[in-house]
Order: C-alpha cells, then structure tokens, then sequence
C-alpha cells in the first residue's frame, strides 16, 4: 500500500477533485500560518498570499518531487515566492534586512545537518521504545 501523500499526488495530477480538496483541507492551514507572520500578520495579504500559493503550486505540480521531501516543505517554498511577489506588490518588500529571511536560512541548514547528522542516543531510544510499545 502506498502512503497516502504520494497516492494524493498521482490523483493531483490528474485533476481528481476529491484529491484537490485533500490537498488543500491538509496544507491550507499550515501554509497559511508560515505565510501569515511573513507578511507582518495582515490577513488579508496572507489570505491573498495563500491563495495564489495553491495556485501556483497547481499549475506547477510536475516540478514536485517528493523524493526530495514532503508535500507541506514544497508547498513552503512556492508560498515564499508568492509572498516575495506579493511584497513587491504592495511595496513592502525589503531584502537585506529581512529577519525571515534568515530565519529561513538558518531553518534549511538545521534541517539538511539533520539528514547527515547521527541522532542522539536519546531520540533513538524513544524512537525504540515507540515502536516496541507498538
């Protein structure tokens, strides 16, 4: 059996509207929180921002490839242009000086040291005692 997302993401690709309305129902919330901050907490922008993400990420499905991560983790990164963009629109945008900016930077090196970094002897035996509870 396949797990759910990559079955989802053959179904997007066809267009299947029920795989349509799970896409967005598991990531609308997520993406709109990860958007929401970055553009200063307007709703409104964010609402827009969010929107135009699941827009782009649609028509841009093909260049998804989840052997390089999850869904959510793309659909960040198409939100960040389309917050980038929607920045410009409106005049805010500000490139050096922006915390999230490097925030994110800071996020991206922590999670690629993460794939090449041993576990901690501590998250292994939780991760152990899961399963044997399993």
């Amino acid at each position: 059996m396949k797990p759910p997302e990559q079955f989802d993401h053959h179904r997007l690709r066809r267009r299947d509207p029920e795989a349509l309305e799970r896409w967005f129902l598991d990531h609308a919330d997520a993406v709109y929180t990860f958007v929401y901050y970055r553009v200063g907490r307007d709703r409104e922008m964010a609402t827009e921002v969010v929107q135009d993400t699941f827009v782009v990420a649609l028509r841009k499905l093909d260049d998804y490839d989840p052997s390089r991560g999850g869904m959510l983790t793309w659909l960040t990164w198409v939100a960040r242009n389309c917050i980038r963009q929607s920045m410009r629109d409106h005049g805010r945008y500000r490139t050096s000086d922006d915390p999230w900016e490097k925030i994110d930077a800071r996020l991206l090196n922590s999670y690629c040291a993460l794939e090449s970094m041993p576990l901690p002897d501590e998250v292994v035996e939780r991760h152990e005692t899961a399963e044997l509870v399993q």
